[in-house]
């Protein structure tokens, strides 16, 4: 079998600097036919390509710019607007750093110092689309976490905003590296191991971010909600970390509360539901015998006349059992925050007692009838001698 040696190409395919500069060939031929200018001076076809880029980053960045701010004006949202505000300014940049580079390669001054130019434009172009892409981002989630039941809310904007920067930087590291030539496969290997053993490290600091993520992505409570714990903790919801949910108690003692445990715990939300409004019960007892119209009559009449008791929904006595000493009913208010609780009780029961002596109505306490069974007391059941 022969092996035929394939000649070398005549004119083999022009790349990198040699097809930018064939490329530019043309532009030259039409200016020295038009004006007579000779441009082929390295320094003369570096100027021109950078006047030329100059003049293409003006009328593309007008050109769309205007097109687009003509399509949004016929969408009712504003975030479009804002879209195209933000992306003129980088877009002219990045042609223009585009100009620079394709106009530095005309100078023929080598490969290394042509690479490092290009290296430091792409640094440039990477930066500038970094902050775009973070500042647009916040108007992204800002605008969703205005639409009512999606996953983004207003208190999970920061998560959503931190975690989202986050990953911009992460991709613009890894983009700086490329530009520099520098393998970013040891950083990455590097990095997976640091993570693997700070996770190991922080598992339960891990496990509390992970619960306050979900926690504020679910909203079971808010920042000012009064909530409940199985526990037995009760009080406001100060704050919500992504580590622990801090809460003031009506002694004004902070609790903090990592948030694995609120995750796994039962809450009672008091301000949650339809309202901040909530309903108290005040158990009341009176006296067999008492007229019950007269003993409804008073307790509506305190609950009404009470400046903490909400007037709608209106007040109400319920019959509730006939207890061993006492008739038990029931006086229903509702209060405007949770945290009147305890004072609207306090100014109900001293009201109702008041009321109760000045109309004649007894509270009664427990009674017990004991029978005596048995001889006298000289009957011991023993014998004399």
């Amino acid at each position: 079998m022969t092996i035929q040696e394939v000649p070398p190409l005549e004119n083999p395919p022009a790349t990198g600097p040699e097809m930018r500069t064939a490329l530019l060939d043309p532009l030259v031929d039409w200016i020295h036919d038009v004006s007579g200018w000779s441009l082929h001076a390295d320094w003369q076809r570096a100027l021109l390509v950078a006047v030329v880029a100059i003049a293409v980053a003006l009328l593309v960045g007008r050109l769309l710019v205007t097109v687009l701010r003509k399509w949004s004006k016929n969408t009712k949202t504003k975030l479009d607007d804002q879209f195209f505000e933000a992306f003129q300014g980088p877009l002219f940049l990045t042609i223009l750093a585009l100009g620079i580079g394709i106009s530095f390669g005309q100078l023929r001054l080598g490969n290394e110092a042509t690479q490092r130019v290009e290296s430091i434009l792409q640094t440039f172009v990477v930066i500038i689309w970094l902050f775009f892409s973070v500042r647009f981002s916040k108007s992204l989630l800002d605008a969703l976490a205005r639409r009512r039941g999606g996953l983004i809310q207003p208190q999970t904007v920061p998560i959503f905003r931190n975690f989202l920067t986050l990953v911009l930087f992460g991709v613009a590291s890894y983009l700086l590296l490329v530009s520099w030539e520098v393998d970013p496969t040891a950083w990455l290997a590097s990095a997976s191991i640091l993570g693997v053993v700070f996770g190991i490290a922080a598992k339960d600091s891990i496990a509390n971010i992970f619960a306050g993520v979900f926690l504020l992505a679910d909203g079971p409570y808010k920042v000012g909600d009064y909530v409940n714990l199985e526990s037995g903790e009760r009080g406001m919801v100060t704050a919500i970390g992504l580590r622990s949910t801090r809460l003031l108690t009506r002694d004004d003692i902070e609790v903090v509360v990592p948030n694995s445990v609120m995750a796994a715990t039962k809450i009672v939300n008091e301000t949650g539901g339809r309202w901040a409004r909530r309903r108290i019960r005040i158990p009341i007892g009176v006296a067999f015998g008492s007229n019950l119209d007269d003993v409804r009559t008073v307790l509506m009449s305190v609950a009404e006349n009470n400046d903490l008791v909400c007037k709608d929904p209106e007040p109400r006595v319920r019959f509730r059992r006939l207890g061993e000493s006492s008739i038990d009913l029931e006086l229903l208010v509702w209060i405007e925050e949770p945290e009147l609780r305890g004072q609207t009780i306090d100014a109900i029961v001293v009201e109702t007692v008041q009321r109760f002596g000045e109309n004649g109505i007894q509270i009664p306490y427990p009674q017990r009838v004991v029978h005596m069974t048995g001889g006298g007391p000289g009957e011991t059941g023993a014998s004399g001698n």
